[in-house]
């Protein structure tokens, strides 16, 4: 799993790994080092003590590395926001930091590495982004599905797409809406 899914997809591209300055951070970048360097894969370390940090480092190595390595920080903030990545970036998160942040979890673009026998139990996508104000999807209590397995069935909507495809559809654009109202709040 750790190598198909996610060595052997940075064999063939340059990685910025960005690192907390701790001890279990040094260790795991010095092993991740041995690695990258026995493969021949370029690489660019940047230590970083805090979000400020991470996101200075970012934005200054992300024209370079569209694959980007956390070690030991960015599980407990949301990374593509706070970092402001671009769409074509992948994040690949080792972190002993709990909780983890749900727009993590649930990123496409978001790679969780934990212990192979840490077994995590995450609410279902709908029950996090759910907003009552977002009522105009058309789908009401009654017709929502009682489980995760029930919402992947193979038949199709009124429109003829599959529901699966048009809920996962509905819940990226909720939380693309949330980040935006999040952005939009701070200002």
């Amino acid at each position: 799993h750790l190598r198909t899914e996610v060595y052997d997809v940075l064999r063939t591209r340059r990685v910025l790994i960005l690192a907390a300055i701790d001890v279990d951070a040094v260790c795991t970048c010095k092993i991740f080092q041995s690695l990258l360097y026995s493969d021949g894969i370029q690489y660019s370390l940047v230590p970083v003590t805090g979000r400020q940090s991470m996101k200075q480092a970012f934005q200054e190595h992300a024209e370079q590395a569209r694959h980007v390595v956390l070690v030991n920080c960015g599980a407990t903030i949301s990374v593509v926001d706070e970092l402001e990545a671009s769409e074509d970036t992948h994040f690949y998160i080792f972190d002993s930091h709990r909780p983890y942040d749900l727009y993590n979890v649930y990123s496409d673009k978001v790679h969780l590495i934990k212990s192979p026998d840490e077994e995590l139990d995450f609410p279902q996508p709908e029950e996090v982004f759910s907003d009552p104000e977002d009522d105009d999807e058309g789908d009401s209590e009654e017709e929502a599905p009682n489980s995760y397995e029930d919402s992947l069935e193979d038949g199709e909507d009124e429109l003829g797409e599959p529901r699966a495809k048009r809920r996962a559809v509905g819940m990226k654009r909720k939380a693309q809406r949330r980040r935006e109202k999040r952005v939009w709040e701070q200002k």
